[in-house]
């Protein structure tokens, strides 16, 4: 019993109870103990003290030090952190502006499953940004993204299908998911999803928002899926 009693007593404690001292206010207790953490590897550690050094929270910004921890925990494949540390390279924040390193962080986050580095990438194949134009790639990317809940891919990817662009036209899946980002609170999306309502059949329409209904009851998941069996309920 007191070999046990003692262990416990040693244990150091976790990431996320270190952020449990932030935000109890005890910003020196948890910025020790994500520190002596970080040192010895934990990569949740190293990618909060990257935010914690970029944003200024409860140190000093210091573009360097978030740089420095969100590369260590890059590395060891953390996708918050590769997100991160492209961002820094694109913006050139901490070290050099470098297109290239930004460009292989965020492709590295992306197939992580990152959602913001999904969308990301997904609009730099739509609008050609550091490579030629490719759309098919795009709406790969904002599917991911949106089946993650990212109201920006879900806009996206429902303005895509709705035109046809980088796949086959789909309206009515289109417009689903564009009011999915509509419901949500996407600005972008409230006016696109009247757009589009005006060019569908009634029909269409209130059948893409029973769909819409239950992809968000599906948590995002093969929502493709609702459009095939609505149409096979037709026919």
């Amino acid at each position: 019993m007191s070999l046990c009693l003692c262990a416990c007593a040693s244990r150091q404690p976790t990431a996320q109870e270190a952020l449990g001292f932030y935000e109890d206010g005890d910003v020196v207790r948890a910025l020790n103990t994500l520190t002596g953490l970080a040192n010895s590897g934990d990569t949740h550690a190293q990618q909060v003290l990257g935010v914690m050094y970029e944003n200024g929270q409860g140190v000093n910004k210091d573009p360097q030090q978030a740089f420095k921890w969100y590369r260590l925990a890059a590395e060891s494949g953390n996708a918050s952190a590769q997100y991160h540390l492209a961002r820094l390279y694109e913006a050139g924040s901490g070290g050099p502006r470098n297109a290239e390193q930004a460009a292989k962080w965020l492709a590295l986050s992306a197939a992580n499953g990152h959602p913001n580095a999904q969308y990301q990438l997904g609009l730099m194949n739509l609008n050609g940004t550091g490579t030629a134009p490719a759309p098919q790639i795009a709406i790969k990317w904002f599917a991911l993204a949106a089946a993650q809940g990212d109201l920006q891919a879900q806009y996206q990817l429902g303005e895509m299908l709705s035109k046809g662009q980088g796949t086959l036209q789909q309206v009515r899946l289109g417009y689903m998911w564009l009011d999915i980002a509509r419901a949500m609170g996407e600005p972008s999306a409230v006016l696109a999803a009247d757009r589009q309502a005006k060019q569908i059949s009634v029909q269409e329409r209130i059948a893409a928002e029973k769909m819409s209904l239950q992809c968000i009851k599906q948590s995002y998941q093969d929502c493709a899926s609702l459009d095939r069996a609505s149409l096979a309920a037709q026919h």
